[in-house]
């Protein structure tokens, strides 16, 4: 807890500072709860906090700004007593910086640049399309293809209002870890292309190689179309020797359709699986999520949703759930 008040504190004070200075600026935030009634396997039903977020951006002139963003989740800890069993999980939150760069735009060509603890490119990717993370994580994010952020630079061109490209070097362990002394930079890169204005295509592949072990690839390939009755996509992945082992390959695919049909209401749809080569991994498994929509207010919203869960190896399971998130 100490933790989190602190890092509010830093947060207040800095926004305080820049917002003397004059410049254009801006703090943000966003809250998720959620209600689970659990169906089948293991869990308990109740209320939980899922998630707090506060940012703060700041713009001194229109090529340069600045972004932080604090992440408050729980601890997760478990505690055991003296015979040796786990008690309950420590539900206390702790913030920690999610997020913290300068940004630089250049005119010509349109390119700008990030430095610091930026937002890695898979963001890019499924993030903005799927749009529900109160409801659950992206595909690429979910199953941990990626770190959502890192330590390095950054470089997105727009080349035309259909085409744009990233690169990125970075540390490749991700915001919460240290460089590894084995490791060898993470090189990643993102191309977007939009051949007609309802259908957005992506490609994204990294290489994280290692000085003791075999080098890390990764392939996702995205398909998105956006209509007047809603949206769908579908996301594939290819990952070979994840953690740079050797023959620790995984694949994953994933398929999301929301439709419009009844206003204000959304009635949406999601599919995700994930394989691995000598079933090693123990994400292997499929998700299936349905529900609706609602926007309570334009920065509050609301879903009611089923979800299934049905791992490789394990007990299935199933809970009904009751998510909001509120933003500012």
């Amino acid at each position: 807890m100490k933790k989190a008040l602190y890092s509010l504190l830093a947060a207040v004070v800095i926004t305080a500072g820049f917002a003397s200075s004059g410049y254009a600026d801006e703090v943000y935030g966003v809250m998720q709860s959620r209600f689970t009634d659990i169906l089948s396997g293991s869990g308990s039903s109740g209320f939980d906090m899922t998630r707090a977020r506060l940012g703060y951006r700041i713009k001194p002139s229109d090529d340069l700004s600045a972004s932080i963003l604090f992440d408050f989740v729980h601890l997760d800890s478990v505690s055991f007593d003296a015979s040796g069993n786990a008690k309950a999980k420590d539900q206390r939150s702790t913030g920690y910086l999610i997020v913290g760069y300068g940004e630089w735009k250049s005119p010509i060509p349109a390119t700008s640049i990030r430095f610091g603890l930026i937002p890695m490119l898979i963001n890019a990717i499924d993030e903005p399309f799927w749009g529900n993370r109160f409801i659950y994580k992206s595909f690429l994010d979910q199953y941990g293809i990626a770190p959502i952020a890192d330590s390095g630079v950054a470089f997105n061109t727009k080349w035309a209002d259909n085409l744009k490209t990233s690169f990125a070097i970075s540390n490749g362990e991700g915001l919460l870890f240290s460089q590894d002394a084995s490791s060898l930079l993470r090189w990643s890169g993102l191309v977007d292309f939009s051949p007609i204005k309802s259908l957005q295509l992506s490609v994204y592949g990294d290489a994280m190689p290692s000085a003791n072990m075999g080098t890390q690839t990764t392939v996702a390939l995205f398909a998105g179309t956006t209509l007047d009755m809603g949206r769908a996509s579908v996301e594939l992945f290819q990952q070979s020797s994840q953690k740079n082992a050797s023959g620790s390959d995984v694949t994953g695919l994933s398929i999301f359709a929301l439709y419009k049909g009844f206003s204000p209401f959304d009635i949406f749809a999601r599919f995700d699986s994930q394989s691995s080569k000598n079933d090693f991994s123990s994400k292997d498994g499929s998700v299936i999520i349905a529900g609706v929509q609602y926007p309570l207010i334009k920065t509050v919203r609301a879903s009611l949703f089923f979800q299934a869960d049905t791992p490789r190896s394990g007990k299935a399971s199933s809970q009904v759930v009751l998510a909001t998130e509120a933003t500012f």
